[in-house]
């Protein structure tokens, strides 16, 4: 078990970190008898589904508002940590809705972690304890190692969930578009990464993980596969992602922001009422004997349980939508404008000013007129003055003759 543990890790791409070369020789070796003396070859994919953790080991307790819920609403899904489940999948339980807003109204889960259980060592990438949960659209792969938030035990998480889409614009205006993906129906940019990614591990190995996509098209791979081949060219491949995947933005994304606060548990109330309602031979069972059954209940929640609420704080959503500063219409009615404008300058305005010229001019002929008058005028009666004007010689008036 420890070395498949150790093998499974498919993400991290430090397999040197994690087995020795003797370690490698030893485990390839394993699994190349057992492929000879079983008629069944060992099936990666059916191992990881039946050892890993299920909603029925996890979930002590689910209500979704008033309404009590459990194991029968979540649905297993692999991803790269391995056995997750997902809440409101469409499995066998009804799907569930929030009408109000607020935490009495969300997702209410308590959830035992089975610290015990835990096989990570410190060479390991995943040196924490406790659950990572990721609120996604249905039709989106999760993205649990990149979008995930971490919750430890002892803890009372709650997450307030905010809905927001955002519309992009594509060619001329934006870079957005879409493919057709092969083991998706709808186009996501995670979803294209890893269609990618299998295809990738397809064509160089001739087999897939068991957390990647392709159930009924691709062989998973067997373990030494997976150390031979596998975890070198995802190595690779992470890499150089960029140049061997193709994946525009999407047009349309739905997103939910996911804030999360933080209490502590347990208080003195739920540690007694554990301790009342599970006797030691319960405890024993569910623990695999792997825990001291004299262990203080206070001690044990806070090492395996935690509290999980997820909720709407507010029914609305947020939609951000890209618009074309100019579309072609718009081009149109802006080339009309100004040719209209220029047009009925040249043509109107041209006979506005000719009539503004006109008068204009003939104001200004009319108050020169006026004032060559008035100073012909004033020459006039300046020379009539001058006649009548007597002449003064040595100092003696003399009328003229």
């Amino acid at each position: 078990m420890a070395y498949l543990v150790k093998a499974y890790g498919l993400d991290d791409g430090i397999l040197k970190k994690l087995l020795t070369k003797k370690e490698k020789e030893k485990l390839i070796e394993y699994w190349k008898k057992y492929d000879q003396t079983h008629t069944k070859k060992f099936n990666y994919q059916l191992f990881v589904e039946r050892v890993g953790y299920h909603a029925s080991d996890m979930i002590k307790s689910c209500h979704f508002g008033v309404e009590e819920c459990g194991p029968k609403n979540f649905s297993n899904v692999l991803t790269t940590y391995g056995n997750c489940i997902t809440f409101n999948l469409g499995g066998v339980g009804k799907p569930l809705h929030q009408k109000f807003p607020g935490s009495n109204h969300g997702l209410k889960l308590l959830i035992n972690i089975q610290e015990y259980e835990y096989t990570g060592t410190y060479r390991t990438d995943r040196l924490d304890i406790g659950i990572k949960f990721v609120v996604h659209e249905k039709n989106y792969p999760p993205d649990v190692l990149q979008q995930g938030k971490a919750v430890g035990p002892g803890s009372h998480a709650y997450a307030s969930v905010k809905y927001r889409t955002i519309s992009n614009l594509p060619a001329p205006y934006g870079k957005c578009s879409s493919r057709v993906l092969p083991f998706y129906a709808q186009y996501t940019f995670a979803g294209c990464h890893i269609c990618c990614k299998t295809e990738y591990i397809n064509d160089k190995c001739g087999c897939r993980a068991p957390d990647m996509p392709g159930e009924n098209t691709i062989p998973v791979c067997s373990p030494q596969i997976m150390l031979q081949c596998v975890r070198p060219e995802l190595v690779n491949f992470q890499s150089n992602e960029d140049k061997i995947c193709d994946c525009p933005i999407p047009c349309f994304t739905g997103h939910y922001d996911t804030t999360v606060s933080y209490a502590k548990i347990p208080n003195p109330q739920m540690a007694k009422s554990l301790a009342v309602t599970m006797n030691k031979t319960e405890f024993i069972h569910e623990t695999h004997g792997l825990v001291d059954p004299n262990i203080s209940p206070t001690l044990y929640i806070s090492q395996n349980y935690l509290l999980l609420n997820i909720f709407f704080d507010d029914l609305y959503y947020e939609e951000t939508t890209s618009l074309p500063v100019t579309t072609f219409s718009s081009l149109l009615g802006n080339i009309g404008g100004q040719l209209g404008l220029f047009v009925g300058a040249s043509l109107l305005t041209i006979a506005e000013l000719v009539e503004y010229g006109f008068y204009h001019s003939r104001g200004a002929i009319r108050r020169y007129q006026q004032k060559r008058n008035q100073r012909m005028s004033d020459i006039a009666k300046q020379t009539s003055c001058a006649e009548k004007e007597p002449l003064v010689e040595n100092g003696k008036a003399s009328l003229p003759s």
